[in-house]
Formats: C-alpha cells, structure tokens, sequence
C-alpha cells in the first residue's frame, strides 16, 4: 500500500495500481487498498475499470464515505450525473453520521456534479452555503465557475475577492479575479487586480493574455 502511494506521487500510475491491486489481494477486508487501487484508475481516465474496485471497497465497508465518493466520481465521469448525485449525497452523510467532519469535500463534489449537468444555480447555493473563510482553492474555483455558467461573471469576480481577501498572498486569486472582471465588461477593475499580481512577482507572460479578453 505505501509503495502504491509513493509510485503515485512519482507518477508511475500502472505501477501504483499493479501495488494496490496486490495490497488488495492480500487483504480484501480492507476496503483502502480498493479504493486506492479505484482512484488510481480514476487518475487514468479509466472510470468503467475503476467502478467494480469502489463497488468492492463499498462491499468491504458500507459506511466508509470514500467507497460512495469514488463511485460518484466514476458515475460522472460517465455523465450518468443523478446516480452520481445520489452517490456523492450519500459519501457526504456517512461522514457527518461518523463524525469525521462536516462533509465540505463532498459538497464541493456534489457541486461539480450539479454544474456539470446543467444545473449551475443550484451548484452555486450548495457552495455559498459554506462560509467564506472556510473556502478553499478548490471550492472557490467551483464556486466561482458554477457564476460563470449562468454568466454572472461579476460575481464569479467577487468569489476571487473574497478569497483573496481571506489568502492576500495568493497570486493565483489576483489572476482570476482579473479574468472574470474582464469577462464582465470591467477593464478597469480588471486592471487593479493585474497591477496588484504584477507588484506581487508575477510574470508578464501570465498577465498580457488576460488583458487581451474581451
């Protein structure tokens, strides 16, 4: 199993997966090396071979929230969105029931699967229900694309902000915040956001492609 993981980090994904296979031969009781072995596949874009090895883990330990996670993510890989949804709802409420924390991954999860399949506004709810300095990259970036989808780039804006506000160092918020504001016809909000990421380091090579939006 650390061999699966550390071949995993060097990026070596068939080794990884042939290690958690075997972690998994030897100890099928144990539903982590299935859905280590699953998500290796995931990693692959190989979401049909992956979903027997999260029914496996979800066999293993029924009330484990990564086995159901890990079958939403294969269901919406396959844009079969509503049995992912239900799987996804069903990973966030086993760990609430456990106590392991209030779900926040899943949410995000669920949010992506929501915008996916055509329903942004309701992605975009699920997320501003988390307060803001709770926020990470990851569900900012949702966030922020799920107002994009229904073209309220303005306020995808904002959620760069306010992210931003919460991390002032990250350089990657200025950038978005800048593309967005474009996107919504402000230039000139764009511009601070732009001169701001330029005096913190950033290059003009990431910058001059955003001032070219229109």
């Amino acid at each position: 199993h650390e061999a699966g993981i550390a071949a995993t980090g060097a990026r070596r994904l068939p080794q990884a997966l042939q290690l958690h296979q075997r972690a998994s031969a030897l100890d099928e009781t144990d539903a982590t090396h299935a859905i280590f072995a699953a998500n290796v596949l995931t990693m692959m874009d190989r979401p049909r071979e992956a979903a027997p090895w999260f029914e496996r883990a979800i066999q293993a330990a029924p009330e484990e929230p990564w086995g159901w996670a890990g079958r939403a993510e294969c269901l919406r890989q396959l844009e079969r969105y509503e049995e992912a949804l239900v799987a996804v709802r069903s990973a966030r409420q086993r760990a609430i029931t456990r106590g392991t924390g209030s779900g926040f991954a899943f949410r995000v999860a669920e949010a992506r699967i929501l915008r996916e399949a055509g329903r942004p506004g309701e992605a975009a709810n699920l997320l501003f229900a988390i307060r803001a300095g709770e926020h990470t990259l990851g569900s900012t970036r949702e966030l922020a694309a799920a107002c994009a989808a229904m073209d309220r780039h303005a306020k995808a804006a904002e959620v760069w902000e306010r992210y931003n506000r919460a991390r002032p160092e990250d350089t990657s918020s200025m950038l978005e915040a800048a593309r967005c504001w474009m996107r919504a016809g402000e230039p000139q909000r764009a511009a601070a956001w732009l001169e701001l990421a330029e005096s913190s380091g950033v290059d003009s090579t990431r910058l001059d492609p955003i001032r070219t939006i229109r």
